[in-house]
C-alpha cells in the first residue's frame, strides 16, 4: 500500500512520529518509485535508507534523491554533516557517491570492551590488541 500517495502518506504519518525523521519520495505521476529515509542526530543527517524501483533506477532517481536531500538540509543551520554510509573502499557506490559532491571522512574510533576482554587481546592476540586500542 506505500506504492500509491494514500499509502504513501500514511506510512510517513507513522514515521513523522518519531522527531527528526526526514522521508523523500519520488512518483511517477502517482506511483511511488523510490523513497529515501535520513535521521537528523545533533548536527548529522544519517541517510539512512534508500530504495527504488528498477526504471526510476535507470532513469536516475538516486542522483535526484540524494540531491533532494541535500537541498533540503541546506535549509537548517542545525544540519553540519550528511553521513551516507559507511566508506567501503573500492569504485563502486563509494564512486557514486563521490562524483556528486561527498568527501570521506576518516575520523578516530573509540573501542569499548567489557571485562577482561583487552587484558586477553593483549595477552594472546597483542597485534591485534595494537590494532584496535590504535598503537599501531
Amino acid at each position: 500500500e506505500r506504492r500509491t500517495q494514500a499509502g504513501f502518506a500514511k506510512w510517513v504519518d507513522a514515521l513523522f512520529a518519531f522527531p527528526k525523521v526526514v522521508v523523500l519520495g519520488a512518483f511517477d505521476q502517482t506511483r511511488l518509485v523510490a523513497i529515501s529515509v535520513a535521521y537528523w542526530v545533533n548536527q548529522v543527517l544519517l541517510y539512512a535508507t534508500h530504495f527504488a524501483d528498477t526504471e526510476a533506477m535507470r532513469s536516475n532517481v538516486a542522483s535526484l534523491m540524494l540531491h533532494e536531500l541535500r537541498v533540503w538540509a541546506s535549509r537548517y543551520d542545525g544540519i553540519k554533516t550528511i553521513i551516507l554510509r559507511p566508506y567501503h573502499g573500492g569504485t563502486t557506490h563509494d564512486r557514486f557517491y563521490l562524483e556528486r559532491g561527498c568527501s570521506v571522512l576518516r575520523l578516530p574510533a573509540r573501542l569499548v570492551s567489557p571485562g577482561v576482554v583487552p587484558l586477553l587481546t593483549r595477552l594472546f592476540c597483542p597485534q591485534t590488541h595494537k590494532l584496535l586500542t590504535g598503537q599501531v
